[in-house]
């Protein structure tokens, strides 16, 4: 009995102890993990496998010794495994194109907490600012994202043509990028959610998700500015700012998500837009960013 259950622990090792390896190997490849985990398993893998190979030919040939028997099967198996081992390796190794990549991805440097959005009660001005001006217009119904941005490409100093039907409060949100590198193509997601009432307690009525048009932040205080506007006449808005955006260094194409740093707020709400009624200019209800 113990014979046999010695023959199935060396044959056990035979299978599980290579396939083992070749899994480590294999980790870094579908787990898509970074530069430091994918060299630990990888040559973790390998290294299990050659000890594997070691230990359990050793036993093989000390149980053939004491039966003996010819010894060609064992170097055969050894040899086979080896080779095995060897594809498998070349196989799963980073190109030097992927550790170029991970290289890279580790050289960026972090836009954590470097970005911010502020928001304050304001009114759309007359002419354009220095900054860029973009406005988000809420609406509900007609837009099944909840808004629509609108963009001014004219010069600084151009007049803004207004119109007595629109609303003439709003929030301005400042992106603001203050380190000491410049970041391009900067996006954040807005969720903005609307009620028959200003109370956040009340039932959300329509929920949409409105994506930035891309920013070019300067660094060390480069801004964008972004007026928000209710145009909704029978809905409450009320606008969730992001935790995160999404951007680039200059000169490298790949993207990554940042956090944004800690804002006053972390949203506000806008009264329905009723042409009929006077529009107050601190009708908005600041709301505290969620903890």
């Amino acid at each position: 009995m113990l014979n046999i259950d010695r023959h199935i622990a060396i044959w056990a090792g035979w299978i599980a102890g290579p396939a083992f390896g070749v899994a480590m190997m294999a980790a870094p490849e579908y787990l898509h993990l970074g530069p430091t985990w994918s060299a630990i398993l990888f040559w973790g893998g390998i290294i299990v496998f050659l000890m594997t190979i070691v230990v359990v030919g050793a036993l093989s040939l000390h149980e053939q010794k004491r039966r003996r028997a010819v010894l060609g099967p064992v170097f055969l198996m050894s040899l086979g495994i080896v080779i095995f081992g060897i594809g498998a390796a070349w196989y799963f190794q980073p190109t030097k194109a992927q550790q170029s990549g991970e290289l890279q991805s580790a050289e960026l440097a972090p836009f954590d907490n470097f970005v911010q959005i502020n928001c304050e009660i304001a009114q759309l001005p007359t002419v354009l600012p220095q900054n860029k001006m973009l406005e988000l217009r809420l609406y509900h119904p007609g837009i099944v994202a909840g808004g629509t941005f609108i963009s001014y490409p004219m010069s600084p100093g151009s007049p803004i043509e207004t119109f007595k039907d629109e609303p003439s409060y709003a929030w301005l949100c400042r992106v603001s990028n203050f380190g000491a590198s410049s970041v391009i193509n900067v996006e954040a997601e807005i969720v903005v959610n609307f009620r028959t009432s200003g109370m956040v307690s009340d039932e959300v009525i329509y929920s949409g998700k409105v994506a930035t048009p891309l920013m070019n932040l300067s660094s060390n205080g480069g801004t964008c500015e972004i007026y928000v506007r209710n145009f909704a006449p029978d809905h409450f808005a009320e606008v969730l700012l992001p935790a995160t955006a999404s951007g680039q260094m200059v000169g490298n194409a790949q993207r990554q998500t940042f956090k944004l740093a800690s804002a006053m707020f972390g949203g506000f709400i806008l009264p329905p837009f009723k042409q009929d009624k006077p529009q107050p200019a601190d009708v908005p209800i600041p709301r505290p960013r969620p903890g």
